[in-house]
């Protein structure tokens, strides 16, 4: 009961579509998603979903990811800004989204080490 509390006051996955995909990726329907879920989270997809600038907040708690995927979503380069909290992000999937050049240039600046697939290559 107490690590429930924890986890609603921490409100470590607070975006509805962030932890739907965690769940559906890692396989776990129900219970909390703890710290310990969110370390071992290494690729995400959350291609052709309604995910927001504001819900990749939870996205950069993902300190462990290396894939992540945005197509067809409607980032924009404020969302941008949380990817770029993601240091070891390997691999970057972004097109038809609503990010811009400037944005992405800013975006490689943060992360020169990812592999950045997006429409401005």
């Amino acid at each position: 009961m107490v690590e429930q509390s924890v986890v609603a006051n921490d409100k470590l996955i607070a975006d509805p579509i962030v932890e739907k995909a965690i769940r559906l990726q890692y396989k776990k329907p129900e219970g909390n998603i703890t710290k310990a879920d969110l370390e071992n989270v290494y690729e995400l997809n959350l291609g052709d979903t309604q995910i927001t600038d504001a819900g990749l907040k939870d996205v950069a708690k993902l300190q462990n990811l290396e894939e992540l995927d945005l197509e067809n979503t409607q980032i924009t380069d404020e969302g941008l800004k949380e990817v770029a909290k993601l240091q070891r992000l390997m691999y970057f999937y972004l097109h038809s989204t609503k990010a811009t050049k400037k944005g992405m240039t800013e975006l490689k600046k943060a992360l020169p080490n990812c592999e950045i697939d997006s429409d401005f290559d």
